[in-house]
This record gives C-alpha cells, sequence and structure tokens, in this order.
C-alpha cells in the first residue's frame, strides 16, 4: 500500500524534528553534566484538569497543522518538524537524565502513537495547502472541494480527544508509578 505524498511528508517532518532534537539536546548533555538521581516531589493537577490543559494545547498544535491549507503547508510542515524537535529532545533528556527506556516507553506510547497518528493526519490535510495554492495560481481561480477532508478532520479531532483522555489518566498514573520506584 502506498501512502499519499502528504501522509510521507508529515511522517518524514516529525522524524526530521525529532532527530534532530535529539540530536541536539544529546550533544548539549554530552557538553555538561545531566542531573541524575531522585526528582523528588511532584505536583501533578488532577485528571480533568490536567485533561482540559493537554486538550487546549493539542487542538492549539491541530489547528496550527490545518492552516497549512490557507499558508501552502508551510505552517504545517514547521509544526511538524517543531513537535518533533521537542519530542526528541525530551526523550533524550529523559534518557541521558536515567530513565529506563521502558518506562519511557509506557509513558509514551499509550497516548503517543494516538495523539501523533492524529498530528500526522492534520499534518497532511495542511500539506494539501501546497497543491491547492499551485493550482489556484496555474489556473487563477480557488475553487477547491473540502468536503473530502470532513472525515480525517473529525476523525482526527475525536484522536487528539481520546489521546487527551489517555495522557491525563493513564500516562499520570503511570508516571506518579514511575516517580515513587526507587
Amino acid at each position: 500500500m502506498r501512502l499519499p505524498p502528504e501522509v510521507t511528508v508529515a511522517i518524514s517532518a516529525l522524524m526530521l524534528g525529532g532527530v534532530s532534537g535529539w540530536l541536539v539536546v544529546a550533544l548539549v548533555l554530552a557538553a555538561g553534566e545531566a542531573a541524575t538521581g531522585p526528582v523528588g516531589h511532584v505536583d501533578l493537577p488532577p485528571s480533568v484538569s490536567l485533561f482540559l490543559k493537554i486538550v487546549v494545547r493539542n487542538m492549539t498544535v491541530y489547528a496550527l497543522l490545518l492552516t497549512g491549507v490557507i499558508t501552502w503547508g508551510v505552517t504545517s510542515l514547521s509544526t511538524l518538524v517543531f513537535n518533533g524537535f521537542v519530542l526528541g529532545g525530551l526523550m533524550a533528556t529523559s534518557l541521558r537524565g536515567g530513565m529506563p527506556m521502558g518506562t519511557l516507553a509506557a509513558l509514551l506510547l499509550p497516548h503517543g502513537i494516538i495523539e501523533l497518528g492524529a498530528f500526522v493526519t492534520a499534518g497532511a490535510i495542511g500539506l494539501r495547502g501546497w497543491s491547492i495554492g499551485r493550482r489556484a495560481m496555474r489556473t487563477g481561480r480557488f475553487d477547491v472541494d473540502l468536503t473530502a477532508l470532513r472525515y480525517p478532520v473529525g476523525m482526527a479531532l475525536a484522536a487528539i480527544v481520546l489521546a487527551a483522555a489517555i495522557e491525563s489518566t493513564v500516562t499520570r498514573q503511570l508516571l506518579l508509578a514511575a516517580l515513587d520506584a526507587p
């Protein structure tokens, strides 16, 4: 099965950002000493307020990804690279700080697969702005039917809400357990 070009570009942009973030943080941490040892007391907000904060943050990213439809894909591409960079940096920092790979995977995978899938979908939709803009420049008209995008936009939106629910409950509990572990 062949992926649409926008999906391939969206995945590649996210991965490019992730690898870049990982390398930059790894190089910075290699130049200095990473703090290791117990984290101490961590206050996490209750699940409901954490859920609302995560939904607002992820909806902002989602909206930025979709704005690529009107910016020729520029905002989608830059948002995917930036978010990949942050994720890669977070992973490098966590592992360098002594977090076991299994713990990191347990914290990221339950919600991360759904969330990143939704972001890639929204990013791919936004990257269609490139072909929409090129067609408008060529024909002199902006006559694009976006109704075909209703289903993927809606599904990605639902996935973001589901991922936020998982992150604010399951991931929160896993994080609290990981912090309490000796």
